[in-house]
């Protein structure tokens, strides 16, 4: 008799484990963006904790996917010449924007440190806005650094809220 009962037990357990994700694949597509990480946390944990094959499974959905995630670098521009180091910048704007706002994060990251050996010259935010329009792009640039003239270290983010690459 305690066998029946521990596998009817198991059998409504497993049960209502496929019927959670069910549902929760059901509704996934109509969930809150400032729900998604939490939403995604459970589904992989749901779906990690079935007792069944990894090709049973359901679906990560897209957006819960890590691949999407943009981690910091941290780079060292070695150049001490403003041209040079200006065409970096811009680079790595560019890079970042490719990143974050062509894929449509929907938040706000920090792509990169950029770190500025000393320069011999300035570098000011028309020199690098003139490399990226000389790549033939337009992005919609943010400059909080002032004019760069000796050893700096500084951010390059993408601001969601005003869709714009940010240095900082």
């Amino acid at each position: 008799m305690k066998k029946g009962i521990a596998l009817s037990t198991i059998a409504y357990f497993i049960l209502a484990i496929a019927t959670i994700a069910l549902i929760v694949g059901l509704i996934g597509n109509k969930i809150y963006p400032s729900m998604k990480n939490t939403f995604c946390n459970i589904y992989q944990g749901v779906r990690g904790i079935l007792p069944l094959p990894s090709a049973w499974k359901p679906d990560v959905p897209l957006y819960c996917q890590k691949e999407r995630e943009v981690y910091l670098e941290t780079i060292e521009i070695a150049s001490t010449n403003p041209d040079r180091v200006a065409f970096e910048i811009a680079a790595y704007c560019l890079a970042c924007w490719e990143k974050t706002a062509k894929v449509n994060l929907g938040q706000s990251v920090v792509c990169y440190e950029l770190v500025i050996g000393s320069v011999s010259g300035e570098v000011t935010q028309d020199m690098v806005i003139g490399k990226i329009e000389e790549s033939g792009q337009t992005i919609d640039l943010s400059w909080k650094v002032g004019i760069i003239n000796g050893p700096k270290s500084i951010g390059i983010s993408y601001n969601s809220n005003e869709r714009k690459i940010e240095v900082s």
